[in-house]
Protein backbone atom coordinates (compact mmCIF):
# COMPACT_ATOMS: atom_id res chain seq x y z
CA UNK A 1 0.00 0.00 0.00
CA UNK A 2 2.86 2.44 -0.09
CA UNK A 3 1.33 3.79 -3.13
CA UNK A 4 -2.02 4.58 -1.86
CA UNK A 5 -0.37 6.57 1.23
CA UNK A 6 1.65 8.49 -1.30
CA UNK A 7 -1.28 9.15 -2.90
CA UNK A 8 -2.86 10.16 0.27
CA UNK A 9 0.03 12.27 1.55
CA UNK A 10 -0.02 14.39 -1.72
CA UNK A 11 -3.56 15.17 -1.22
CA UNK A 12 -3.25 15.97 2.19
CA UNK A 13 -0.42 18.27 1.36
CA UNK A 14 -2.51 19.96 -1.13
CA UNK A 15 -4.77 21.06 1.07
CA UNK A 16 -2.83 22.52 3.22
CA UNK A 17 -1.00 24.63 0.61
CA UNK A 18 -4.24 25.92 -0.43
CA UNK A 19 -4.91 27.24 2.73
CA UNK A 20 -2.00 29.46 3.35
CA UNK A 21 1.91 28.67 3.75
CA UNK A 22 3.44 25.40 4.93
CA UNK A 23 6.30 23.31 5.72
CA UNK A 24 6.91 19.83 4.36
CA UNK A 25 9.49 17.27 6.32
CA UNK A 26 9.89 13.55 6.71
CA UNK A 27 11.23 12.62 10.00
CA UNK A 28 12.23 8.34 9.20
CA UNK A 29 8.94 7.02 7.94
CA UNK A 30 6.93 10.06 8.83
CA UNK A 31 5.90 12.74 6.77
CA UNK A 32 5.08 15.99 8.72
CA UNK A 33 3.61 19.33 7.76
CA UNK A 34 3.98 22.87 9.70
CA UNK A 35 1.45 25.42 9.33
CA UNK A 36 -0.15 28.12 11.28
CA UNK A 37 -4.05 28.90 11.91
CA UNK A 38 -5.44 32.01 12.52
CA UNK A 39 -8.79 33.19 14.12
CA UNK A 40 -8.68 29.99 16.44
CA UNK A 41 -9.71 31.24 19.73
CA UNK A 42 -7.62 29.16 22.58
CA UNK A 43 -6.90 29.54 26.34
CA UNK A 44 -2.98 29.53 27.31
CA UNK A 45 -1.38 30.59 29.99
CA UNK A 46 -1.11 28.39 33.61
CA UNK A 47 -4.46 28.54 36.53
CA UNK A 48 -5.52 32.46 36.94
CA UNK A 49 -3.65 34.04 34.50
CA UNK A 50 -5.48 32.25 31.41
CA UNK A 51 -5.78 34.38 28.27
CA UNK A 52 -7.18 34.01 24.64
CA UNK A 53 -4.92 33.39 22.07
CA UNK A 54 -6.09 33.45 18.39
CA UNK A 55 -2.90 31.95 16.35
CA UNK A 56 -1.59 29.14 16.52
CA UNK A 57 1.54 26.68 15.01
CA UNK A 58 0.47 23.33 13.90
CA UNK A 59 2.11 19.87 13.12
CA UNK A 60 0.41 17.50 11.56
CA UNK A 61 2.57 14.13 11.72
CA UNK A 62 1.03 11.21 9.61
CA UNK A 63 2.62 7.78 10.88
CA UNK A 64 4.13 5.29 8.81
CA UNK A 65 1.11 3.38 8.30
CA UNK A 66 -1.31 6.61 7.70
CA UNK A 67 -4.13 6.58 6.15
CA UNK A 68 -4.77 3.10 8.37
CA UNK A 69 -3.37 4.91 11.64
CA UNK A 70 -4.82 8.60 11.99
CA UNK A 71 -3.01 11.81 12.01
CA UNK A 72 -1.17 12.92 14.88
CA UNK A 73 -1.69 16.26 15.39
CA UNK A 74 -0.08 19.40 18.01
CA UNK A 75 -0.07 22.65 18.52
CA UNK A 76 3.17 24.38 19.13
CA UNK A 77 2.41 26.36 22.07
CA UNK A 78 0.17 23.84 24.19
CA UNK A 79 -3.28 25.03 25.03
CA UNK A 80 -5.29 24.63 28.20
CA UNK A 81 -7.83 22.59 27.23
CA UNK A 82 -8.53 18.75 29.11
CA UNK A 83 -7.43 16.94 25.29
CA UNK A 84 -4.68 18.71 24.75
CA UNK A 85 -1.15 17.53 26.49
CA UNK A 86 0.21 19.96 28.65
CA UNK A 87 3.87 19.77 27.90
CA UNK A 88 4.09 18.25 24.17
CA UNK A 89 0.66 20.04 22.60
CA UNK A 90 -0.73 16.80 21.40
CA UNK A 91 -4.47 17.25 20.81
CA UNK A 92 -6.49 14.10 20.70
CA UNK A 93 -9.00 15.06 18.03
CA UNK A 94 -10.19 11.37 17.72
CA UNK A 95 -12.87 9.64 19.99
CA UNK A 96 -12.23 6.64 16.69
CA UNK A 97 -10.21 7.17 13.91
CA UNK A 98 -11.85 6.42 10.38
CA UNK A 99 -9.16 5.82 7.95
CA UNK A 100 -11.43 8.58 5.64
CA UNK A 101 -10.27 11.58 7.92
CA UNK A 102 -8.34 13.98 6.18
CA UNK A 103 -6.44 16.75 7.51
CA UNK A 104 -9.46 19.10 6.68
CA UNK A 105 -11.28 16.90 9.07
CA UNK A 106 -8.74 17.24 11.68
CA UNK A 107 -8.27 21.01 11.09
CA UNK A 108 -12.04 21.52 12.00
CA UNK A 109 -11.81 19.56 14.62
CA UNK A 110 -8.44 21.05 15.89
CA UNK A 111 -10.65 24.60 15.84
CA UNK A 112 -13.47 22.89 17.52
CA UNK A 113 -11.10 21.36 20.49
CA UNK A 114 -9.27 24.46 21.24
CA UNK A 115 -12.11 26.60 21.20
CA UNK A 116 -14.14 24.11 23.54
CA UNK A 117 -16.69 23.77 21.61
CA UNK A 118 -15.73 19.57 21.75
CA UNK A 119 -13.56 17.56 24.40
CA UNK A 120 -13.41 14.11 25.49
CA UNK A 121 -14.34 13.90 29.08
CA UNK A 122 -13.39 10.24 29.00
CA UNK A 123 -10.11 9.04 31.30
CA UNK A 124 -8.18 8.04 28.32
CA UNK A 125 -8.73 11.36 26.38
CA UNK A 126 -8.23 13.56 29.20
CA UNK A 127 -4.40 14.84 29.38
CA UNK A 128 -5.04 17.88 31.46
CA UNK A 129 -7.55 17.53 34.87
CA UNK A 130 -7.10 20.79 35.68
CA UNK A 131 -8.77 22.31 32.36
CA UNK A 132 -11.67 19.66 33.57
CA UNK A 133 -11.97 20.99 36.92
CA UNK A 134 -11.76 24.64 35.48
CA UNK A 135 -14.95 23.97 32.88
CA UNK A 136 -16.76 22.72 35.73
CA UNK A 137 -16.32 24.96 38.11
CA UNK A 138 -19.35 27.64 38.56
CA UNK A 139 -17.24 30.55 39.38
CA UNK A 140 -14.94 30.65 36.13
CA UNK A 141 -14.85 33.89 34.34
CA UNK A 142 -14.36 32.84 30.76
CA UNK A 143 -17.05 31.76 28.84
CA UNK A 144 -17.20 28.66 26.96
CA UNK A 145 -17.29 27.80 23.77
CA UNK A 146 -14.52 30.98 23.08
CA UNK A 147 -15.68 33.09 20.36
Amino acid sequence: MPGQRARRIANEWAVLTDLGRAERRVEGDTDVFATTIRDAPALVGPGESLRIEREHGVVFRFPRFFPAMPVEVFVARPVFHPNVHPRTGFVCLWKEDDPGNSVADALVRLRWVISWRMFNESPVHVMQEEAVRWYRSPGRAIAVPLR
